[in-house]
C-alpha cells in the first residue's frame, strides 16, 4: 500500500487492513491500533527525509509509543 493511500484511511480502516495480516489472538484490536500508530508516525517521518538519505539507508527512525 502506498503511503498516500495509508494517510487517507480512517483508523478503523487501518485496523481492519492490519487485522487481515495479524490475526492471532484476542488482543488483535490493541495490536492493530499500535501498528496503525507506528505506520502513521513512520509515514510522517519518511516525508521529512531526503530521497538520497532513503536510497543510502542513512536515516534513524525511533518509534516512541
Amino acid at each position: 500500500m502506498e503511503c498516500e493511500n495509508w494517510k487517507r484511511l480512517k483508523i478503523d480502516n487501518k485496523n481492519n487492513l492490519l487485522l487481515n495480516f495479524f490475526s492471532n489472538n484476542n488482543d488483535n484490536k490493541i495490536l492493530t491500533n499500535k501498528l496503525a500508530n507506528y505506520f502513521d508516525k513512520f509515514a510522517l517521518f519518511i516525508e521529512d527525509i531526503s530521497l538520497n538519505s532513503i536510497i543510502k539507508g542513512v536515516f534513524n527512525f525511533v518509534y516512541k509509543e
